[in-house]
């Protein structure tokens, strides 16, 4: 399994970078946003956040997570691709169009991983990608990555 990311990071099963040894602090990550039609993957994720001492809220597809982001300030943001009332790609176009959410850094993730899929994510704006199953370690790996 590889973490992509803008900077071209690879990270590998075992949590293992390429670019750095040691991850980033974390305190710069107050409040998450997890949006995945998957409960029990929302509920593991969250727990993995609550770990890592960042606040997490949870919903089930793009149309609260839209609702939430009005709402709510993230600092990040993780976006589940397959989501059952909206493509992620487009959830992550809708994000970044509001000059309010482009600080916000987007962690995208998918089982369903097709040629193409990563990139089109970057496309919509994605700063990293997971490929589900994913670890607790290679996610708090990503996090950090993304707020060095």
């Amino acid at each position: 399994m590889e973490v992509f990311s803008r900077e071209e990071t690879t990270m590998d099963a075992n949590g293992t970078t390429s670019s750095d040894e040691h991850p980033a602090p974390l305190a710069l990550v107050r409040r998450a946003l997890v949006v995945d039609g998957d409960a029990e993957h929302r509920i593991l994720t969250k727990i993995t956040l609550r770990m890592l001492s960042i606040d997490a809220d949870v919903v089930p597809n793009g149309v609260e997570a839209l609702t939430a982001l009005m709402s709510g300030h993230y600092d990040l943001v993780l976006v589940d691709m397959a989501l059952s009332d909206m493509r992620g790609p487009d959830l992550i176009r809708t994000l970044r169009a509001n000059p309010r959410n482009r600080r916000i850094r987007v962690v995208a993730h998918s089982c369903y991983v097709l040629p193409g899929d990563v990139q089109r994510s970057f496309d919509a704006g994605c700063d990293a990608f997971i490929e589900r199953p994913y670890s607790p370690r290679t996610l708090e790996r990503a996090i950090a990555a993304l707020f060095t």
